[in-house]
């Protein structure tokens, strides 16, 4: 995912930082996580972070996301959990994911029940990634 960003956000390397860019947190653009039919938008100032004066680069954000060559997996932490709105069952060892509303709209949550309705098992999701070119 970082070499994406790098290539379409118009990222440069940092020696200290790593991917950074002179970009603007409270821009409306999104990185988009698609789980089977669900796609999350997930902001893209959620990912970016503000160096800090003593590393030469005032002002400009750089890229929370780690990218290693070798890597099958991917860990989606706080940068992601900011935009999504997650259930953890842990009694049947599943989760349900839904676009987080920072609108301040009322909420809309029910208890998970077993077979609730309108809830389906997502379908053709991937637990591994291939590699991007």
């Amino acid at each position: 995912m970082t070499l994406y960003l790098m290539k379409t956000m118009k990222f440069s390397m940092d020696e200290k930082l790593g991917a950074v860019a002179p970009r603007d947190t409270s821009s409306n653009e999104t990185l988009d996580f698609t789980f089977g039919d669900l796609t999350l938008n997930i902001r893209l100032a959620n990912f970016l972070a503000k160096t800090p004066v003593k590393s030469g680069v005032d002002g400009v954000a750089y890229c929370k996301v780690v990218y290693y060559e070798d890597s099958t997996s991917i860990i989606l932490g706080d940068d992601f959990l900011r935009g999504a709105s997650v259930v953890y069952d842990w009694g049947n060892m599943e989760i349900s994911l839904a676009q987080y509303n920072s609108k301040g709209a009322e909420d809309d949550i029910y208890e998970i029940v077993r077979d609730g309705p309108g809830a389906s098992a997502a379908t053709g999701v991937l637990t591994m990634y291939l590699k991007f070119d």
